[in-house]
């Protein structure tokens, strides 16, 4: 991989080339756990979200991350996530490990409760009058390389200086509590309330037909939907992209489409959309074609080498290559798949020994390294076991087995999403009973932790979810009786579950597709009772705020 200069240079940053590029997103306070933003308690904790870049195409993959705050200079160390940092150099200890997907990763800097980051961030350091910060990044094969230039830290990260300050008279705050009695009792008076966002509809103009068994992906600017299942029950090969800075849709082209389906799985490889699998007219399919939004252009995805036709499967995107793992087809349930390159359109069978019990509908998710799958139908029901396939130099070298200790129950119509650390799975049903309940599986300790079930959502199964960067979105699905129509958010950092509004009319669904954009949830399709629908609703999942002023 070629390496270039970055020509934009911060006071202090050493001449050299850089393979890796950083573009702060935000870059602000974080409270998690508490009920206000400023008060005496204010925690060492900073939110940064950062775009990375690796010679001008978007990362995807597990990263290791180093973090300092420095001086304007970068002479001078503020602090570091290990507290090893000396004069503005690397931090010598363990690194922090986060996922990036298409570029973005997300962190609280000086959160304890993140894997290896050992130091909250001290509120003295903001009597500095310049913050910057400094990070090093090592993508697993060209070691720890400093992102280039430095971030200033603005006025929101002085916001932790107020916890060694007394307020002044004037100050405004903030908190999540209509009456909150610490600010009260502060000598503090309510003065404004801010609502929390209403869900928005998308227009209808050019949307695609009402499906449901589409699939759907963000490619950094619009919602890609394709293929599923239309009102009379046959499968399309169809679809439209949406762009919400527009809110419009433009038609996908249909010259060299694969064959129409529903059902199949769909990953996003940064320049192009793959699907594959799921079933067609005639039953479940093993072909698939790339889609590029830029150039409107369909090829197919070869046959040689390529797992066997099936539905029900995962397919999930590695940084480099496709990875299609289980499902079913008329000769029963799978344990087998392959990986897929795109670039060189090859496919290459999965030949390490001792996988999962074969199921289909499972969980999975990419975890940097490695391919996480839980739950499921196996062949005497749904299942609480899962695998992990561990990859080495991007090749796969061993299935190992999940623990069980502290497993959630048995399920299938379940919901996952991948945190950097942990994946976070919730819902779903068993023996027709509706779950209302989910765990934390940490694949670094192969531990399990409760999601607590404090102000959790109603039970549900065939929802959607997707990760924010902070927070577990699940929205839509079914309970026993109707489909639902609610949102809630989880935070696993603080272990708060916090239910999201209903104004602007979510629409009852099940079965649907959402994206996450970087700042709203995406949701189009899926089944609304017996019929098939094909609203597009938008939502920012912020929370009403209260502001406070100090008397």
């Amino acid at each position: 991989m070629k390496t270039r200069s970055n020509p934009s240079r911060h006071p202090g940053d050493p001449a050299r080339p850089r393979r890796w590029h950083s573009l702060a997103l935000a870059l602000g306070l974080l409270a998690p756990g508490l009920d206000r933003l400023a008060s005496a308690q204010v925690p060492g904790i900073l939110s940064h979200q950062g775009r990375l870049t690796v010679d001008g195409a978007l990362f995807s993959g597990t990263a290791q991350f180093k973090f300092a705050l420095v001086n304007a200079t970068g002479s001078t160390t503020w602090w570091s996530h290990d507290g090893t940092s000396l004069d503005g150099e690397e931090p010598t200890g363990i690194p922090v490990f986060l996922d990036v997907a298409q570029g973005v990763f997300s962190v609280n800097l000086g959160d304890t409760s993140v894997p290896n980051m050992i130091h909250p961030v001290p509120p003295g350091v903001f009597s500095q009058d310049s913050v910057w910060l400094r990070t090093w990044v090592n993508d697993g094969v060209s070691g720890f390389q400093r992102l280039s230039p430095d971030r200033r830290i603005t006025a929101v990260g002085y916001a932790l200086a107020a916890a060694s300050a007394p307020l002044p008279p004037g100050t405004l705050l903030a908190s999540l509590l209509p009456q909150d009695p610490a600010l009260l009792g502060g000598g503090c008076r309510l003065v404004m309330t801010v609502p929390a966002p209403a869900w928005v509809n998308g227009s209808s103009s050019g949307a695609p037909s009402a499906r449901s068994g589409l699939s759907a992906i963000w490619d950094g600017q619009q919602m890609i939907v394709w293929g599923g299942t239309i009102a009379d029950g046959a499968p399309v090969a169809s679809g439209g992209m949406y762009r919400p800075d527009s809110d419009s849709w433009a038609a996908i082209n249909t010259t060299d489409a694969p064959a129409a389906r529903s059902g199949h799985t769909a990953v996003w490889t940064g320049s192009a959309l793959v699907v594959w699998g799921g079933v067609g007219n005639s039953g479940p399919l093993g072909t698939g074609g790339r889609f590029v939004p830029g150039t409107q252009t369909w090829t197919p995805v070869t046959c040689t080498d390529a797992p066997s036709e099936r539905k029900g499967h995962h397919a999930v995107w590695t940084g480099t290559r496709m990875l299609v793992w289980g499902g079913v087809n008329g000769s029963g349930l799978l344990d087998d798949g392959a990986l897929y390159d795109p670039v060189a359109n090859q496919w290459t069978p999965l030949s390490v020994p001792n996988p999962p019990e074969p199921r289909f509908g499972a969980a999975a998710v990419w975890a940097g390294d490695r391919l996480l799958v839980w739950g499921g139908t196996g062949e005497s029901g749904e299942l609480s076991s899962g695998g992990t396939l561990v990859f080495s130099a991007g090749v796969p070298t061993l299935w190992t087995t999940m623990s069980l200790t502290g497993a959630p129950s048995a399920r299938s119509g379940h919901a996952a999403v991948w945190n950097g650390v942990q994946m976070l799975i919730w819902g779903g049903q068993r023996a027709g009973a509706v779950l209302g309940d989910g765990a934390a599986y940490a694949p670094q300790t192969e531990t399990w932790t409760a999601l607590d079930p404090t102000d959790a959502p109603t039970a549900r199964t065939d929802h959607s979810a997707v990760w924010t960067g902070t927070e577990l979105l699940i929205v839509a699905g079914a309970d026993a009786a109707a489909d639902l129509s609610s949102t809630a958010a989880y935070d696993p950092a603080a272990g708060l579950w916090r239910a999201l509004g209903s104004a602007g009319g979510p629409l009852a669904r099940r079965q649907t597709t959402a994206v996450w954009t970087g700042t709203e949830i995406m949701v189009f399709g899926g089944l609304s009772g017996v019929q098939r629908v094909a609203a597009l609703q938008r939502l920012v999942p912020q929370p009403t705020w209260y502001f406070y002023r100090k008397l």
